[in-house]
């Protein structure tokens, strides 16, 4: 019996990462990378990390479905989702601090939000770089399980990975691919709603 998550699985997966993509783009292009920290997070596309916890969010929804949509796969893919799932709220996570917290902090305390990137401690690199390796890795392992598994289109998981490869060193186009690798595999996977009877 399918549930309505598993149905639109695929749908959420498509909206959330199309989403995540082109915000990652927007952000990157919009923010000024040579102003401190506390400048950027207190910057007005600085809300594009509250839009980003939204693509997240349906992103982690649209992973589960098209999970248990078909859970068979072997180790490969449950691995590959429990840490693309580990990593997706890892990285809600940060988004949530750098929405709530950092823009109150760059008002109050603004040489302690600079800080962070200056002079940050090793917790704190180890924090975020762990989040972001979990979310990358994950959804990379997923993607490769997805192409073994041939469950949607293989080109469009290829892309997903190679987006989340270059994400962290090129994010105009690490969005641009991940919007366009989460939009063409969550069309790959759809299965309208209500099959037509014959």
């Amino acid at each position: 019996m399918q549930t309505w998550l598993s149905r639109s699985g695929s749908v959420l997966l498509g909206i959330g990462g199309v989403l995540f993509g082109m915000l990652e783009v927007l952000v990157d292009l919009f923010t000024n990378q040579k102003a401190s920290l506390s400048q950027q997070v207190s910057a007005p596309i600085h809300t594009g990390e509250g839009l980003q916890m939204i693509a997240l969010f349906v992103l982690a929804l649209g992973l589960i479905g098209v999970y248990v949509r078909r859970p068979a796969g072997g180790a490969l893919r449950a691995v590959g989702f429990v840490l693309a799932l580990a990593g997706t709220i890892l990285a809600f996570a940060l988004d949530w601090s750098g929405t709530v917290l950092l823009p109150y902090l760059a008002e109050t305390a603004p040489k302690v939000v600079d800080g962070l990137i200056t002079t940050s401690s090793v917790q704190i690199q180890v924090g975020i770089f762990g989040s972001n390796t979990v979310f990358g890795l994950g959804w990379i392992l997923f993607a490769v399980a997805q192409v073994v598994t041939a469950d949607g289109a293989r080109l469009a998981w290829v892309i997903l990975s190679l987006g989340m490869l270059s994400i962290q060193f090129l994010p105009p186009l690490g969005g641009i691919l991940l919007a366009v690798g989460f939009g063409w595999a969550a069309w790959s996977l759809y299965k309208p709603l209500v099959q037509p009877t014959a």
